[in-house]
């Protein structure tokens, strides 16, 4: 097998182009798709990201029905509040918007059951 053997397909894409038709390798297919399945994946983790915090509801409804809060654990979420911040940032530097909006939606649940902890 020659050395350029590989070269054939790439030779073969620039003279298509050069007579003005779209070629399209069938690794370009594959980015194409990969992309679109990323997307689909990536707003899928948005509504996730959206969603998950709204789990911490019930806890809070139940505090305030209750109007005690002794069996929560201030430490705890005390802890999990500052583990928000950095987690926050870490999706700004990277442009992530699910890790954005999730520890946003974390840190305002977080925030009400300490403040809970603490009034109740």
């Amino acid at each position: 097998m020659s050395r350029s053997a590989g070269l054939h397909y790439i030779n073969r894409k620039l003279r298509a182009r050069a007579k003005g038709h779209c070629v399209e390798t069938c690794m370009e297919k594959c980015e194409k798709m990969h992309l679109m399945t990323l997307s689909r994946f990536d707003h899928m983790m948005i509504v996730i990201a959206i969603l998950y915090p709204f789990s911490m509801i019930p806890q809070i409804i139940k505090i305030y029905e209750m109007g005690d809060a002794s069996s929560i654990s201030s430490l705890t979420y005390g802890m999990k509040f500052f583990f928000v911040i950095p987690w926050f940032f870490y999706g700004v530097f990277h442009k992530s918007k699910p890790i954005i909006y999730a520890n946003i939606l974390w840190f305002l649940a977080y925030t009400v059951i300490l403040w809970q902890t603490f009034i109740y």
